[in-house]
């Protein structure tokens, strides 16, 4: 209804008599706010299996106080074709003469079915509340009694199965007559408490046993995990300190390589060669700097020389960044440069000197080469001109058999180059390669 009408009296429960195949379900009186008229509203279930065709009903209006008002109001729904659990009546107004009724009493009086039986309510029925059903949570009292009951009967099982009169609330909460529910289809059962607590402790201990299963899963794959992030860990460390070992080794070679070409003290360089032959990274980079300090990558000038034959400091530095951070092909670079730097300090050093017995027996470079290649194992053999300018021109010497694939023939000749550089891991091919395509 809409706001037109104000509600003054529903009927707190449904309404039964026994062997009567309709419940009144609801029942409501209703003013009109436009006329003040009364008006009256039942609805009416049919609990029996044969379809409804008419239902004649009585009410009896009360004052405030309970006590009759004027005569019974009979009243006939007709044309209905209810069949079971069907509802009807709750859009018939049934008026009421009397504007000082607040409640009324209703009963049922006679039934017409489909097939033209008659039901008549006997003498003396008495309609009375229908008792309402008793949830399982109020019944059982324990949330995992009634999940184990659902488990067991169905989700839908929301109230505890009871007898009523001639009729039975199923665990749904339907009012049934008969064997089985016409609604979920469930029949009449009696709960066994001693049998439901059985199976609920049964599933407790299980779903226990299930949860301590897969917590100690669990734990077992983080415990995994944490292992195989250290194993890449120590992995990773390992070959920081590999990377470290070829750059210390490669710096190693450089300093004596050096110290043998200019003439410098070459103790301190020679030391730091062996501690990086040994692992001793940190103490032959402690080396490598007291070699520096008496002047090997400092500024180093001839007594009959001006300025322009300096060897700055900075070479040794960016050879030494450039080795850390695998830009080999820069290191090699910066290598060849500062050879030919000493090579040039040498020349000018000897220039206008007598020769001397030392003068006479000359180191040269391959000399240099084979005992830093004894030392520290690395390969530092130097590259003829021709190789060099083959190797500058690898790419495009390459593209002359390939077409395309430019990322991969660069790749190829950076390899290539790095290794003829003898700037490779020795313990390692120069690359593997897999060309893939047509």
């Amino acid at each position: 209804m809409s706001e037109r009408f104000t509600r003054l009296f529903a009927l707190p429960e449904a309404l039964y008599a026994e062997g009567s195949p309709l419940l009144i379900e609801a029942g409501a009186l209703l003013r009109d706010s436009q006329n003040g008229r009364l008006i009256a509203q039942l609805k009416l279930k049919n609990l029996g299996e044969k379809a409804v065709q008419a239902a004649k009903i009585r009410l009896w209006p009360q004052d405030p106080a309970g006590r009759p008002l004027g005569g019974a109001i009979e009243y006939t729904y007709l044309d209905q074709s209810a069949g079971r659990r069907d509802s009807f009546g709750a859009k018939n107004p049934i008026p009421v003469a009397e504007p000082a009724a607040r409640s009324f009493r209703a009963e049922l009086l006679e039934v017409i079915f489909a097939d033209g039986s008659l039901w008549t309510a006997p003498e003396g029925a008495v309609w009375a509340p229908l008792p309402a059903g008793e949830t399982l949570e109020t019944a059982l009292g324990d949330p995992e009694l009634c999940k184990q009951l659902r488990l067991e009967r169905g989700e839908d099982c929301r109230f505890r199965p009871a007898r009523m009169l001639d009729l039975w609330r199923c665990a749904c909460g339907e009012a049934v007559r008969g064997e089985t529910c016409p609604a979920c289809g469930k029949g009449f059962f009696e709960i066994d408490l001693p049998a439901l607590t059985a199976a609920k402790d049964e599933r407790l201990a299980a779903e226990k046993a299930a949860a301590e299963k897969a917590a100690a899963e669990a734990a077992e794959k983080a415990a995994a995990l944490a292992k195989l992030k250290a194993e890449r860990a120590e992995k990773a460390k390992a070959r920081r300190k590999k990377t470290g070992k070829i750059a210390a080794l490669a710096a190693a070679a450089l300093v004596v390589a050096a110290a043998i070409l200019l003439g410098i003290p070459g103790l301190s360089a020679i030391q730091a060669g062996k501690a990086a032959g040994a692992g001793d990274y940190i103490g032959a980079m402690e080396k490598y700097r007291s070699a520096a300090g008496w002047g090997l990558f400092n500024t180093l000038f001839h007594p009959d020389e001006k300025a322009d034959a300096l060897i700055p400091a900075s070479h040794y530095q960016e050879g030494e960044e450039a080795l850390a951070e695998g830009r080999f092909e820069e290191a090699h670079r910066i290598h060849e440069e500062v050879s030919a730097l000493s090579s040039r300090l040498e020349r000018k050093k000897h220039k206008g000197r007598k020769k001397t017995k030392e003068d006479i027996a000359k180191v040269t470079a391959e000399d240099i080469a084979r005992t830093v290649s004894d030392w520290t194992k690395i390969p530092v053999q130097k590259l003829t001109m021709d190789e060099g300018k083959k190797l500058i021109r690898l790419e495009k010497t390459l593209h002359e058999r390939i077409i395309g694939q430019d990322e991969a023939v660069s790749a190829v000749a950076r390899a290539i180059r790095r290794g003829r550089a003898g700037l490779k891991d020795p313990a390692r091919p120069i690359g593997s390669f897999l060309f893939l395509g047509p």
